[in-house]
């Protein structure tokens, strides 16, 4: 079967969505997931076969433990691995950490073409 890149972008977004997440949540899911999938990557849409990849019930917003000039403790809250991490490397530094040299997100990758 083929399916078209915005189908499938659309059909698992709708699939994260009805797992619970929110929309910001969602949509930080599924650019990991289609990242991997357009890539070959065996770590893509297939997790949402089965049981697929429900938000836990008693997640809790993501917080910071303990935060030094150069690292931060954070306390992801149960919520999905690629939600925290995304938080983890967008989260603004303090002050105190701008000291110690520029945080710079991680940028939103492009789509690889694919060969028709």
């Amino acid at each position: 079967m083929k399916i078209s890149i915005p189908e499938l972008k659309d059909l698992t977004k709708r699939a994260i969505l009805y797992y619970g997440y929110n929309e910001e949540e969602a949509g930080t899911i599924l650019e990991v997931l289609l990242y991997a999938q357009l890539r070959g990557n065996n770590q893509g849409v297939v997790k949402l076969i089965g049981k697929g990849i429900p938000k836990a019930l008693d997640t809790r917003p993501i917080g910071v433990h303990k935060e030094t000039l150069v690292s931060a403790y954070l306390d992801g809250g149960k919520t999905h691995a690629m939600v925290a991490v995304k938080y983890a490397a967008t989260a603004s530094p303090t002050t105190e950490s701008l000291a110690y040299g520029e945080v710079v997100p991680i940028p939103t990758l492009p789509p690889r073409k694919l060969a028709a």
